[in-house]
């Protein structure tokens, strides 16, 4: 019984000097071995546009509605629409930018073609002699897959 026992001893010694010795004997052998791994995930949409302050009903000539901010994470784009009352006439001013407003009442006032969080400033001005509308409100849709 003794002598596999010995061959087994001997076995694993000499395994083990093998295995101490080659890698240190040839460096660029440990140099180019590499790991890579790849994560893959989904995260839901979210894209959105809102006042920063309330809205006061719009009255007069011309309103100043304040900052808007705008964040969607659809690397296609996106699209804000104000929503005012149909037929109201007059425009919408983003940034200083002077955008006719729709006779339907749905008016496109950002069209991206890409990803975006960032905050525009906003501005109604009425035709002469419109009414006075109620508050006004911001819709935003993905133009990607939905998730």
């Amino acid at each position: 019984m003794p002598k596999p026992l010995q061959f087994i001893a001997r076995a694993t010694a000499a395994g083990a000097l093998v295995a101490l010795v080659l890698p240190a004997a040839s460096p660029s052998f440990a140099a180019s071995d590499s790991l890579s791994f790849k994560v893959t995930g989904i995260v839901p949409t979210i894209c959105r546009a809102e006042f920063a302050s309330s809205v006061v009903p719009i009255a007069g000539q011309t309103t100043d509605l304040g900052s808007i901010s705008e964040v969607c994470n659809d690397w296609e784009g996106y699209r804000v629409t104000l929503i005012t009352p149909p037929g109201v006439a007059g425009s919408a001013i983003l940034d200083g930018t002077t955008i006719p407003l729709a006779a339907n009442g749905q008016t496109v006032i950002v069209d991206s073609n890409s990803d975006a969080d960032r905050e525009r400033h906003l501005k109604l001005q009425l035709a002469a002699g419109s009414a006075p509308i109620a508050p006004v409100k911001l819709t935003t849709t993905p133009k990607g897959v939905i998730y």
